[in-house]
């Protein structure tokens, strides 16, 4: 393991731990961002056993902190992601897992990092935590690698799934999507994924003008946004090159809910996202894509989706165990 890996020894915190979750952050310095980025990692009942090893979800969003804090919005009334991984590992409905919360883009939240490289990360260096902009390869050359090897998971794609809210939501796809060497499935709750060549159908001149307009995604795609760069991290573009059979079909499951209204969530995005996985020969691992007809996009009802697919995920993982 590199040198510049200066997290404590695993191992040793939990040697006064019993019968108890945590949630620990730790902090890298990122030889590959050449900044320090920070990550909660969460700890489930057991894991003090230090001959068990457990599979692992890497929830996003954008910040570290947004899962786990409870007043991220009005609408969460004091409970976070830790609170449903707890109720549901104590009451037996998932296995235990370790469930990673990486931070992404600036340290200030403004500027998402959203699992891409960077096509011009200097529009974002005056911005504390973006260093070099190439979040794919933090999470991928880095950050999974030192998660495996310092903590005790199932290091396996059969064992590792992805998840996430909003933003975080087109990351999780979009990771699974471009990385099926390292995921086994993938969640999002109204998430707001691309539409395919970035061709909004509701717009009067066609354009995904989020992606494509919205000053925060500049960093990312470029000014104007560089569309051969961004079409290789839309996930309706790569579905759509599965379906044409230019890409070999990856064996992942996806697990996708939203809102059922517009403006005010990504309904519509969630549908085009599903067209697209159908089209590409995907089933949704939810029975509807309706979360709730009341959910909004709260994390009060990204909370509630984890209670979803957080049994599905522990149902992939459970079954892929049977293929080692």
């Amino acid at each position: 393991m590199p040198s510049f890996f200066k997290a404590a020894d695993p191992d040793r915190l939990f040697q006064q731990v019993f019968q108890r979750s945590i949630v620990k952050r730790i902090t890298l310095n990122s030889q590959v961002l050449g900044v320090r980025k920070a990550f909660n990692i969460y700890f489930p009942v057991g894991y003090e056993n230090l001959s068990r090893r457990f599979p692992v979800l890497y929830l996003f969003r954008n910040h570290e902190d947004e899962w786990i804090n409870r007043h991220q919005d009005a609408s969460r009334k004091g409970n976070n992601i830790k609170d449903v991984l707890d109720r549901m590992i104590r009451d037996h409905e998932i296995s235990p897992m370790v469930v990673v919360m990486p931070g992404l883009g600036s340290d200030d939240n403004t500027i998402p990092g959203l699992g891409i490289n960077f096509e011009f990360p200097q529009f974002a260096r005056s911005l504390e935590g973006i260093g070099t902009g190439l979040f794919e390869d933090y999470l991928v050359q880095e950050l999974i690698p030192y998660v495996d090897t310092r903590f005790r998971t199932l290091a396996s794609p059969l064992f590792r799934s992805t998840d996430g809210f909003s933003i975080g939501g087109y990351t999780a796809v979009m990771l699974a999507l471009r990385h099926p060497e390292l995921f086994t499935a993938a969640g999002s709750f109204d998430g707001t994924h691309m539409w395919l060549d970035f061709r909004d159908p509701r717009s009067a001149d066609g354009t995904d003008k989020v992606w494509i307009q919205n000053p925060m995604f500049i960093p990312a795609l470029g000014k104007p946004a560089n569309l051969n760069h961004a079409a290789g991290y839309n996930p309706s573009n790569l579905l759509h090159a599965i379906a044409e059979d230019q890409l070999p079909r990856p064996d992942l499951a996806f697990f996708i809910s939203c809102v059922n209204r517009e403006p005010d969530g990504n309904r519509d995005r969630c549908l085009h996202l599903l067209d697209m996985l159908n089209l590409a020969g995907y089933e949704n691992g939810l029975h509807s894509w309706m979360l709730d007809s009341r959910a909004e996009h709260t994390w009060y009802w990204a909370d509630r989706h984890m209670e979803k697919t957080l049994v599905l995920h522990d149902a992939r993982f459970r079954k892929n165990a049977g293929k080692v």
